[in-house]
C-alpha cells in the first residue's frame, strides 16, 4: 500500500528513525531528577499533580 502510494504521487520514500540510544541516559537522569523533585514537594500521592508544573520549571 506505501508503495503504491509514494509511486502514485512520485514520492521517493526513505525509512528513518529519530531513535538516538545516546540520549536515554540523559533522559533516564533527567526523570530521575524530576521524581526526587516530586518527592520532596508532594505531602500525598493526590497532591503530584499540582506541583508538577513546579517541577517541571526547577
Amino acid at each position: 500500500m506505501m508503495k503504491e502510494l509514494c509511486d502514485d504521487f512520485k514520492i521517493e520514500h526513505h525509512n528513518s528513525s529519530p531513535y538516538r540510544p545516546k540520549m536515554n541516559g540523559d533522559v533516564e537522569a533527567a526523570n530521575k531528577n524530576i521524581k526526587k523533585i516530586m518527592q520532596k514537594m508532594v505531602v500525598t500521592y493526590k497532591d503530584w499533580h499540582e506541583m508538577l508544573p513546579f517541577a517541571l520549571h526547577g
